[in-house]
């Protein structure tokens, strides 16, 4: 068997039979026999291993990720809320917005017109910025990756749209871009509204039974689109404890951290975060159980992160608004998780780089063995 495994490797032997330097012939034939029965079964036990390691990793890959989006729910905590400040303007009695970018913090009431008011640190209203766009009711404004705002015209007061209106904006001047889109299964009504950092827009709907639709579309917008449903997130069963209330039942607001991980709802009593590493926001929240976070802004409909992403700013609804700050722990801090993303990345990528590899060669030894073997069965001895 080593001499055989020998002819398996070198060709010369087999030119040596060409020149009639070997044995007899009944030698040369047991050699090609040999040979066969090595070449098949090995090429036969090499394919299969490649096959085995290579669905060994992919199934070493899905647990991975797995682990990693369910360490990421044992490694979340919140802080009990403390109020920041407050809200004491007639303007902002039914607050049903808020988000903060760019060092600057805004606040949107419900209605019309289509005003944002900018705050500053003590929760006063340092401007009112009405946008030139005619609205139906305002319900929500949220900081996109760009650093560009948009507000909800989503409001089904006093009946359900059929239609909704996002206005995007720059943040400053009292221009900005309108786009009316439409539900693909009637009227609604909607509060909230989820912009992430992969370009999909979110609307959230505002259900008295707890069943809120899901409705997106990707950006950059057509004017007059037709939203798309993903599904339904059921309050009636993710809601937290003995909350049977009939507020904690219709979700009033939404936001995405600034890094594009984690999304947030809430209703009147209780806040609901997401974690999304892929930035798919419609299929995480239809389908991935949220954390719970709890309130005591009763009453509240809005929800945004800080601007640094450390914690989730709730505000209530009513004179004096209540901003509350409640303090998010990632156990792990984003350095480290950054650097095991990038450890598993490359792991990953080592391994399907080595799989190739290793195909490659398995194919190069087949084809070595299969043309070895047809040299030596074509030798008929020597013609000399």
């Amino acid at each position: 068997m080593a001499y055989s495994s020998h002819l398996v490797k070198d060709r010369t032997l087999v030119k040596g039979l060409r020149k009639g330097e070997m044995q007899t012939h009944s030698r040369r034939i047991c050699r090609v026999t040999v040979h066969r029965r090595v070449a098949r079964p090995l090429t036969a036990a090499l394919t299969t291993l490649v096959c085995f390691l290579g669905s060994g990793l992919l199934a070493v890959t899905g647990h991975v990720a797995l682990a990693a989006d369910v360490e990421d729910a044992g490694r979340t905590s919140y802080g009990v809320p403390s109020k920041r400040c407050e809200i004491d303007d007639d303007r902002l009695s039914n607050i049903t917005g808020y988000t903060e970018v760019d060092g600057r913090r805004f606040a949107v009431n419900a209605g019309t017109p289509a005003t944002a008011y900018l705050l500053n640190n003590s929760c006063a209203v340092a401007e009112a910025i009405t946008l030139k766009e005619p609205v139906a009711d305002i319900q929500d404004i949220v900081a996109a990756a760009d650093g560009r705002l948009w507000l909800a015209d989503v409001g089904g007061t006093p009946k359900p749209r059929a239609t909704v209106t996002l206005l995007r904006w720059s943040g400053f001047d009292p221009g900005s871009k309108r786009f009316d889109l439409s539900y693909p299964d009637g009227a609604h009504d909607a509060q909230a509204l989820l912009v992430s950092f992969t370009g999909s827009i979110t609307v959230v709907t505002a259900a008295v039974d707890g069943r809120s639709g899901v409705y997106t579309t990707q950006l950059p917008l057509a004017d007059n689109a037709t939203l798309t449903k993903m599904g339904e997130i059921d309050l009636g069963v993710l809601r937290a404890g003995d909350d049977t209330s009939p507020a904690s039942l219709v979700i009033t607001g939404g936001a995405v951290s600034p890094d594009g991980t984690h999304v947030a709802l809430r209703t009147a009593t209780a806040g609901y975060e997401w974690y999304t590493p892929d930035a798919d926001i419609g299929a995480t929240v239809t389908g991935d159980k949220p954390r719970v976070v709890s309130l005591t802004t009763q009453s509240g409909k809005a929800i945004s992160y800080s601007e640094n992403g450390d914690s989730l700013i709730a505000v209530s609804s009513g004179l004096p608004a209540a901003v509350e700050s409640i303090q998010i722990t990632r156990n792990r801090d984003t350095a480290s998780g950054a650097a095991g993303s990038t450890k598993l990345t490359t792991r990953v990528a080592v391994g399907v780089v080595g799989i190739l590899a290793l195909i490659a060669v398995v194919s190069v030894v087949a084809w070595r063995l299969r043309k070895s073997a047809a040299v030596a069965t074509t030798y008929q001895g020597s013609r000399r």
